[in-house]
């Protein structure tokens, strides 16, 4: 269950940060075919800060608690508990604001869930 714990923390990492370079280098989407009104009814005028956050905040949990669970670090299982929550937060809200469901917004609200209850179970 640690191996697959830490696949999806590095699946979910790695993409949640090249995703959110992509769109953060791009803030007006259409590197990535992002139409900017997905955010009319959201508080950013452009990708920059959701980009951002995609990186470095969902991303970066991941990966950070993927290195956590990877060195056997005390706190490892409940990093990797709030790293899911990113994820599983960012879905949610992003559905919220941007007022369209995607087949690949279930597929990573569901690996966030995934990866919030391997956490528990592994603790």
């Amino acid at each position: 269950m640690r191996r697959l714990l830490l696949a999806i923390l590095a699946i979910v990492g790695t993409t949640a940060l090249y995703c959110g370079i992509i769109i953060f280098s791009d803030p007006d989407g259409s590197t990535i075919g992002l139409n900017p009104e997905l955010l009319a009814h959201s508080p950013f005028n452009d990708f920059f800060i959701p980009g951002l956050i995609l990186a470095f905040i969902v991303g970066g949990s991941n990966l950070l608690a993927g290195v956590f669970v990877m060195g056997r670090v005390k706190s490892c299982y409940t990093m990797a508990s709030l790293a899911g929550v990113m994820i599983v937060g960012w879905i949610i809200v992003q559905m919220v604001l941007i007022r369209q469901i995607d087949l690949l917004q279930f597929v990573y609200l569901l690996l966030g869930i995934a990866i919030i209850l391997l956490a528990i179970k592994l603790k």
